[in-house]
C-alpha cells in the first residue's frame, strides 16, 4: 500500500470515528445504525472536509512508522512489477 492509499485509509477512518462521535453525542446506539450508512456518511464527510486527507497525508509523511511501513511497501510492489 502507498502512502497516498494509506493517507486515504486514514482520513477515511477518522471521517468514520467523527460520524460515530456524533452518532453517540446524538444519543444513537451504534449498534442500531448499520454499518452501510455510517460508511456513506464518513464518505460524504470527507467529501465536505477534504482536510481531513490533508492532515492525513502529513500525518502518513511525518509519522516514521507509517512512512517506512509505505516505502516498503512500494519497493515490494515495484519488485513484483519487475
Amino acid at each position: 500500500m502507498d502512502a497516498k492509499t494509506r493517507a486515504r485509509l486514514f482520513a477515511w477512518s477518522n471521517a468514520r470515528a467523527i460520524i460515530k462521535r456524533d452518532l453517540c453525542a446524538q444519543g444513537i446506539t451504534l449498534s442500531h445504525v448499520d454499518p452501510r450508512e455510517v460508511a456513506q456518511a464518513a464518505q460524504c464527510y470527507l467529501t465536505a472536509h477534504p482536510e481531513l486527507l490533508a492532515e492525513a497525508e502529513q500525518t502518513v509523511r511525518n509519522f516514521p512508522q507509517l512512512r517506512t511501513l509505505a516505502a516498503l511497501h512500494e519497493q515490494q510492489a515495484k519488485g513484483i512489477q519487475q
